[in-house]
């Protein structure tokens, strides 16, 4: 074997031998506010939150605005995002983005709340937005979902049902999921642990202790509003011995009360951290690794391109 072969081959299973280690990554999730927020406004508080790998964003008006946001995203961040924009919820739709060198996109796909006996076809209801990733450097593949529940006077069943389904489902994954979101559960501080918050959608959310939440240190209101509450939430799911995390409800001095603007909700981050959990075979970090490398070739021509080079 000559010596740049055996350097080359050297270089690619260095690469390779990281997937196994245990390492973080950092969630965000959103709601935008839309129709109700100036989306360059939005887009400059993205930029600012340094290190994000994963976003989940709801009520994201248009595909203007999912761009915007991606661009915010990867701003002076090392990674190149790409975006998974929902196709329901009329003006209020999800988002997701994740760093493409962080994570290796296996699916992508929209649940439905169709075969739910309360849906009918007129109502503008977003439906659950998930991708299914894996990440790069563990080799731990897992479901990232975003959640905007039904809201407003009459949709109390409906969202009972709907954290029903949702953790029906997660409960018959094998794979971790990580679902955020606006849930609006209105999770009374006030009451803090108490059969009323776990009547409201809550507790049908964690039963069986399908979902755990990523509880939120110190506890903040996520929503602008006279109610000590909170509307959004990160939750985990088969995720025991896989994956851990912490969140925190990110204030900024005079968030609240909200303007037109800003959104009337705050961001929450959560950082995880995940261990080894099965590592692919050695063909497939290969065509992984191969993946990324013509993505990034792809890159490269088209900034050629531009260049008049």
């Amino acid at each position: 074997m000559n010596a740049r072969r055996f350097r080359t081959g050297g270089l690619l299973l260095a690469a390779l031998c990281g997937v196994t280690a245990a390492a973080e990554m950092t969630v965000v999730s959103w709601n935008v506010e839309s129709g109700g927020a100036d989306p360059a406004t939005l887009a400059q508080r993205i930029r600012d939150l340094d290190g994000v790998d994963l976003w989940g964003l709801s009520e994201v008006q248009s595909s203007s605005w999912a761009q915007q946001f991606e661009r915010a995203a990867e701003e002076d961040e090392p990674g190149d995002f790409y975006s998974f924009l929902g196709t329901t919820g009329d003006s209020d739709r999800l988002l997701i983005l994740y760093d493409s060198r962080q994570f290796t996109e296996l699916e992508r796909f929209e649940m439905t709340w169709a075969d739910r006996p309360w849906y009918r076809p007129t109502m503008r209801l977003p439906q659950p937005l998930v991708a299914k990733l894996r990440h790069n450097a563990t080799g731990q593949e897992f479901f990232f979902m975003v959640n905007h529940l039904c809201q407003g006077r009459g949709a109390e069943s409906r969202r009972l049902d709907q954290a029903t389904a949702l953790n029906e489902w997660a409960a018959a994954q094998t794979l971790p999921v990580i679902a955020v979101g606006n849930y609006n559960f209105d999770y009374d501080l006030d009451l803090g642990a108490d059969d009323e918050n776990y009547e409201k959608g809550f507790g049908n959310m964690i039963r069986n202790a399908v979902f755990t939440w990523v509880f939120p240190e110190p506890l903040v209101a996520t929503h602008c509003s006279p109610q000590n509450r909170i509307l959004d939430f990160v939750f985990l799911a088969n995720a025991t011995g896989v994956m851990t995390g912490a969140s925190e409800v990110l204030e900024v001095p005079g968030d609240c009360p909200d303007d037109d603007r800003t959104s009337d909700h705050r961001p929450i981050r959560a950082v995880l951290t995940i261990g080894h959990g099965g590592t692919p075979s050695l063909r497939e970090q290969i065509l992984d690794r191969i993946a990324q490398m013509e993505r990034d070739l792809a890159e490269l021509k088209a900034l050629l391109e531009q260049m008049g080079g």
